[in-house]
């Protein structure tokens, strides 16, 4: 499992004290750097694109308490896998996401399987449901 903190911005809010919606998806791709570091080094070379974000709004998140990201694996394929993050404020879950990342080849225009080594190091942070 692989744990992110982050303090909610001024900027990153709205009326009531409300941290926007969209800002959650920037925590989710903040969140899951560490497993696209997994690929390569170079984020931006680690072939990983996006194919699915999936939201679960279940309680608000206000400005002024720190928000922990968790990250988890939920699904390894064959080219994609997919993450399980939980939103959580002091300590009441607040959102829950489920990524789906495709490894995939610029080069050769189409995606290509998850490298036996990269597997094992997923497998580490797999979780059961």
């Amino acid at each position: 499992m692989i744990t992110n903190k982050f303090t909610p911005r001024m900027s990153e809010v709205v009326g009531g004290r409300h941290i926007r919606n969209d800002v959650l998806a920037i925590w989710s791709v903040e969140g899951f750097i560490e497993v696209q570091e997994m690929f390569s080094p170079d984020i931006w070379q680690s072939g990983l694109i996006m194919a699915n974000l999936n939201l679960d709004y279940l309680s608000e998140i206000v400005w002024g308490h720190d928000v922990e990201v968790t990250t988890g694996v939920k699904k390894i394929g064959n080219t994609s896998f997919v993450l399980l993050q939980n939103f959580y404020q002091e300590s009441r879950l607040c959102a829950r996401a489920l990524v789906t990342l495709l490894h995939y080849s610029y080069e050769a225009q189409k995606p290509e399987p998850i490298p036996p080594e990269i597997r094992l190091q997923l497998a580490e942070h797999q979780i059961m449901e």
